[in-house]
């Protein structure tokens, strides 16, 4: 019972179009759906050739029934429809092929979780031993997504966890990368209150652990990053001495501007006095 499908696909165009299906009044047509509902269910697609049986399941009188029972073939003692029977045997095919594609899938997936569980003893931190030898590699997974929630609690902005985690755990494989994601975050924490990032601005938590690696050299190219640019000193040269491309390096726009009007003040004085 079991193995039995609930479902068959029906085809209304091939129904209605079909001129023995045309030629019967609604309640052949009715009694008709019924005998092919009961013979679906049949492990055989098939129902016997008894006129009583089929009355009673179909609910026809007996000349509407030898009309409906032209729609279907005789095999022996019993009545099938070729239509039926095909859908039943696509039907049995296709779970057969699924079964061989889900055993292979499966016979896949084992050898890589034997595999992961290779390469997770191998690198598991000094303080994440297993109990046994024969520890699971699903324990051994649990090991790790615990430390993955250690980094989640510290991490500011809670979006994407799911894949933050398929990150944490495809890329730390060993003590040397948990040193390095821990210096990482870190190093991206202090980056955050320095510059006093808004929120908007923090990077969600799938993007992050997804290119950690950026972030463990931070603090050597970024010793005391600050909001603020560093203020340039200016040289013990005047500034009518400078050349344009030496005051723009030295000065802002407005400090040109001022020293413009004040050269621009004394310029007309010494034209006055040389008069």
């Amino acid at each position: 019972m079991g193995d039995k499908s609930p479902a068959f696909q029906f085809y209304p165009k091939d129904y209605l179009t079909d001129p023995k299906v045309v030629m019967m009044s609604p309640d052949q047509r009715g009694g008709y759906m019924h005998l092919l509902a009961y013979m679906w269910l049949e492990p055989e697609c098939k129902l016997p050739d008894d006129d009583d049986v089929l009355i009673n399941l179909s609910g026809l009188l007996k000349g509407g029934l030898s009309v409906v029972k032209q729609c279907f073939k005789k095999d022996g003692n019993f009545l099938f429809s070729k239509r039926l029977s095909k859908e039943k045997e696509k039907q049995k095919e296709w779970k057969e092929k699924s079964s061989r594609g889900g055993k292979m899938s499966a016979k896949v997936r084992w050898g890589n979780e034997l595999q992961n569980v290779r390469v997770v003893k191998k690198s598991l931190p000094p303080n994440c031993n297993t109990s046994s030898s024969s520890s699971s590699s699903s324990s051994n997974i649990k090991i790790y997504k615990k430390y993955f929630e250690s980094f989640w609690k510290k991490y500011p902005k809670k979006d994407g966890k799911k894949m933050a985690e398929k990150h944490f755990l495809s890329s730390v494989k060993n003590e040397e990368d948990f040193k390095n994601i821990n210096k990482a975050l870190n190093n991206y924490l202090y980056h955050i209150k320095s510059n006093k990032l808004s929120p908007q601005f923090i990077k969600n938590g799938s993007t992050w652990f997804f290119n950690w690696e950026d972030w463990i050299n931070y603090e050597r190219f970024n010793s005391t990053p600050s909001s603020t640019p560093t203020k340039k000193v200016k040289p013990e040269v005047k500034y009518e001495d400078l050349s344009p491309k030496e005051r723009e390096k030295y000065y802002s726009p407005e400090e040109q501007v001022s020293f413009a009007k004040s050269l621009g003040v004394i310029f007309k004085k010494n034209k006055k006095g040389k008069k």
